[in-house]
């Protein structure tokens, strides 16, 4: 999947920074473009819609921590006991590496 953009909330917190560091240090197989993707921030207070986050992938965006996708812990989906950055290791194949 080609990244142009990475979508964080307003606030990001240290959960959604470590993901976006395993991501840069290990995700470049599946993401094409995640080193040098420009980080944008979802400013509003209330979550975006469907049709929004929609629209942001299209362009080629990741939502992290925000929107309900596959990085966002929120969404009880992924798991009632994950973090943005376990959902990353896990999504990357890293989570037993060693460091």
């Amino acid at each position: 999947m080609k990244i142009n953009n990475i979508l964080l909330p307003n606030k990001p917190q240290l959960d959604a920074i470590a993901s976006l560091y395993l991501l840069g240090q290990y995700g470049k197989d599946k993401f094409s473009g995640i080193n040098a993707a420009k980080i944008i921030f979802w400013t509003k207070s209330a979550d975006p819609s469907n049709e929004e986050i929609a629209s942001f992938q299209a362009g080629g965006a990741l939502p992290i921590e925000v929107g309900g996708g596959i990085l966002d812990h929120h969404n009880r989906e992924n798991g009632e006991h994950e973090t943005a950055t376990s959902l990353t290791a896990s999504y990357l194949g890293i989570e037993s590496n060693p460091e």
